[in-house]
């Protein structure tokens, strides 16, 4: 597992425990990277920190369909499924509660990110699974981990989420998920909280080749997962985006009472606050890059 962030005292900016959000020090305060990290996005702060009775990860790839998934899933009640262990994330956090290691910052998430009922969820993409930072985990196990390194992330991400049902939500379309990625990137929007779609589109350059790579590590990521989830012997919840869009209270209700909470059919629901970013603009690279892709292939067969 590659080291790709610092360990968690480097990232308050501190070594003693004592963040930026602790001694009042803005200076070095990191951007949240989601609005629901604020403080008025906790659910309780509690006055001890027991693990969760009820917890689940929500595992995914990016551009997927996930940020809908979970704020779905934190209208039913079901907790705030962030991004906990994204690097970015870990800083912001790790930052406001003055947090100098993982075991410091899991009794945080688990004393103002677990419901009354007991629910914490947590959603990881694979890019930040597959790299997670073994150093940081080790002081919470005991004994020696395992040798395999499913086994060993399993047991990373189960001593945050103890005993937690693992759901799976990827996207069979793999081209409009790497145009998305790759717009994504170009962009720095990831995602569109206004009705009104403000990225300039025609000002990117049709780029074949960087799509191409988003595919493939798409396509890598699921089997990355396939083969965690064998590994480990786990049956995951299954979702795949484009059955969402198609029905999506009949699908989010079966996950919401598989992970022991409300389906939520017939309750009055808030204004969904995340809105789809695909628009006439994606839709043509979309093209661009399938017909790309087709002469290449032609190509590629004619020289054989």
């Amino acid at each position: 597992m590659k080291s790709n962030v610092k360990p968690a005292e480097e990232m308050t900016g501190t070594g003693t425990g004592q963040g930026g959000g602790a001694t009042g020090d803005e200076s070095n305060e990191p951007p949240p990277p989601h609005p629901n990290c604020l403080a008025d996005h906790d659910l309780h702060v509690w006055d001890w920190a027991l693990p969760p009775s009820r917890s689940y990860l929500v595992c995914s790839s990016a551009r997927s369909g996930s940020t809908w998934l979970c704020e779905e899933l934190s209208w039913r009640g079901l907790g705030d499924p962030l991004e906990y262990l994204n690097p970015a994330y870990v800083r912001f956090f790790a930052w406001l509660w003055g947090c100098a290691n993982v075991a410091q910052y899991r009794l945080m998430l688990w004393r103002t990110r677990t419901t009354a009922e007991g629910f914490f969820g947590m959603k990881i993409l694979g890019m930040h699974f597959f790299d997670l930072i073994e150093e940081l985990f080790v002081p919470l196990v005991d004994g020696e981990p395992p040798s395999e390194p499913d086994e060993r992330r399993r047991l990373y991400v189960e001593k945050i989420l103890p005993g937690c049902s693992y759901v799976w939500l990827r996207r069979s379309d793999k081209v409009r998920q790497a145009v998305s990625w790759w717009v994504a990137d170009k962009t720095e929007v990831w995602m569109q909280l206004a009705p009104v779609d403000r990225r300039a589109l025609d000002l990117i350059e049709f780029d074949f080749d960087a799509i191409d790579l988003k595919r493939q590590m798409c396509e890598r990521e699921d089997r990355q997962w396939a083969r965690f989830f064998e590994q480990n012997g786990i049956e995951p919840f299954e979702l795949v985006y484009e059955d969402l869009e198609k029905e999506p209270e009949l699908l989010l209700a079966s996950l919401a009472s598989h992970l022991g909470g409300h389906p939520g059919i017939g309750r009055p629901r808030p204004e969904r606050r995340i809105h789809v970013q695909r628009n006439a603009a994606t839709e043509e690279l979309v093209a661009r890059y399938r017909a790309e892709h087709r002469r290449k292939t032609v190509l590629q067969e004619t020289h054989d």
